[in-house]
Formats: structure tokens, sequence, C-alpha cells
């Protein structure tokens, strides 16, 4: 780009010591620049998926209860988006397909994931998720207090999704929650006790019809859905 009338003496004087090296570290820089809009653009503008987000399982039926979830998740004025339902239900079944959604990976920058269940060990998932949130550990042995200030520095700022799966006690949540209230950020908590959810927008996640189970059964053993069911199908379903 040519200079402006009256800056060609300035920038001659500037240029004169501007080596062939310094030349190559520019270019160097901005090449740098370029790969994260040229990554998103690749991705569609998704976010990445943590590692700890499980794959979807073969003959996955979408729900009426899936569906009222990932309307809330992008669209609701609350922070926290709860289900609640019974052990073996499907629940992180349920979070897994929410958190690939296109629309989800679209709307937030971030995604951070954390599987607690009834005892969870509280200080490696910190850990976790400050890897998840940072790139990198723990910066020596932080106090137990440190810890949630270095949490809550990690997730400032950033429109983030953070998936709690399987909580059990408010308490737990209380370690890990720190998102950022002056951001869109949104908290998605499945539980089986439904106390811990009070304040979440929550969808109770129920056990599916006969039908919707039959369909279920007839998609994974890979059986056209567009005919009568055998006898079979429908007895296999009322025997689980």
């Amino acid at each position: 780009i040519a200079p402006d009338e009256g800056q060609e003496d300035e920038a001659a004087a500037d240029g004169a010591d501007f080596s062939a090296e310094d030349a190559r570290e520019e270019l160097e820089r901005l090449r740098k620049d370029e790969q994260p809009a040229a990554a998103s653009a690749e991705s569609g503008g998704m976010c990445k998926l943590p590692g700890q987000v499980p794959d979807l399982p073969e003959g996955l039926r979408i729900t009426t209860e899936m569906k009222q979830l990932l309307s809330a998740l992008l669209t609701s004025d609350k922070n926290r988006i709860g289900f609640c339902g019974m052990g073996g239900i499907g629940k992180t079944t349920i979070s897994t397909w929410l958190v690939r959604e296109e629309g989800t990976r679209k709307q937030f920058e971030q995604i951070a994931w954390v599987t607690l269940g009834q005892e969870p060990n509280l200080e490696k998932l910190q850990e976790l998720m400050h890897m998840e949130l940072t790139g990198q550990k723990f910066d020596g042995e932080p106090s137990p207090d440190e810890k949630l200030v270095l949490l809550k520095k990690a997730m400032a700022g950033k429109n983030l999704l953070l998936v709690l799966d399987d909580l059990w006690e408010s308490a737990h949540e209380e370690l890990l929650n720190f998102i950022d209230d002056t951001t869109d950020s949104k908290v998605l908590v499945s539980s089986r006790v439904r106390g811990v959810l009070e304040g979440a927008e929550i969808v109770d996640v129920g056990l599916p019809t006969e039908d919707e189970a039959v369909q279920m059964l007839l998609s994974v053993a890979g059986l056209p859905l567009d005919v009568d069911a055998p006898p079979e199908a429908r007895e296999v379903v009322k025997f689980c």
C-alpha cells in the first residue's frame, strides 16, 4: 500500500533499518495471526469439543424432551438448564447429543465437560476443568481457595457452556461453576436428584413409549423402520 503524500520521507526513514530478516519475521507473525481465522472458517465457526465428550450411540432417536432441552439451551433467559431422570435413562447420551448439535457449537465460544457421579474426586475434576479451559494444569500446588480463584479467572469473559453430567449434590457444583454472568454463558446440568436443579429451567426425562422403544431397537438392529415391527421386537421391549 502506497503511503499518503507527505509521509513518503518519514516512511523511507523508518524503512532504512528494516532488514530482510525483519520482513521475514513480520510475514511469519501475520501468517500465524491468520491461522485462527482460517481454522474457524474451515469448522464453520463451531467451537471444538473437549475430549471428555462421549461418542453418540448408533440408533439414537431424538425425543420431544431432547428438543425441549436444545431450545432452552439456545434461547432461555436462564443461565442454568437442567434435566432430571432415573439412573440408566440416558442422561449422558442426551448431554452428548446437545453439545454435538451444530447450533450449540456455534452459539458458545467454548465447551467444558465434567462427569461427576455420586462420589466425585473434586480436586481432580477442578484440575481437569482448568486444563479444558486454559490448556494448562494448575501452576504449583494452589490451595483450595486459590483453585476457585483460578477457575473463576479461566471462565471470565468467555461465552462458555459448562456441562455438569450426573450431578448429585449442589455443594459439588459450587466448586466447579464459575461462569461469567456478564456473558451469555450457560450451565447444563443432568441429575437423578431433582433438588440440585433448583432455580434452573428444568425438563423431566421419562421412559420412552413402547412404540419409541421398538423403533430404537429396530434402528440399532439395522432393520427398516417403515414396516410393521416383528412381534419379537415388542416382546423384547416389554421384557426390558
